[in-house]
């Protein structure tokens, strides 16, 4: 029918560092775009261990996410709860007006693209 024809697909994006990100840059024309990060900035994470020979460089590493891609997307600062086939539940962070509270987010499709972390490598007493 008529209004459902012309609706774009909801495309929900976990995670605003270069996964996440991309696929906002890729899907924004043809879908409505939504980007859920805890935080409101990206960090380059590759680049932190300059930190440690060049301090000053720290504004460099950093970069506002949310407030700058809110024309490709309507963008979100809150957890990720529970994934569900068709939504996902979110929690509010702490210092935003949606402190401690739960919402649901419907989607017609998902990408998580949240990072990963690696343990701290330790050498053994051999080592």
């Amino acid at each position: 029918g008529g209004k459902d024809a012309a609706r774009r697909p909801v495309v929900v994006v976990v995670g605003a560092s270069f996964a996440g990100l991309a696929c906002v840059r890729a899907l924004h024309r043809d879908c409505e775009v939504v980007l859920v990060d805890r935080r409101q900035f990206f960090e380059y994470t590759p680049g932190v261990l300059r930190l440690l020979v060049e301090p000053q460089t720290f504004p460099c590493l950093i970069a506002p996410t949310l407030r700058a891609w809110r024309r490709e997307a309507r963008c979100v600062q809150a957890s990720v709860a529970r994934v569900d086939p068709d939504k996902m539940v979110l929690e509010g962070v702490a210092g935003t007006p949606e402190e401690g509270k739960t919402w649901e987010l419907p989607f017609d499709f998902a990408v998580v693209g949240s990072g990963s972390t690696y343990p701290t490598l330790k050498p053994t007493r051999s080592e």
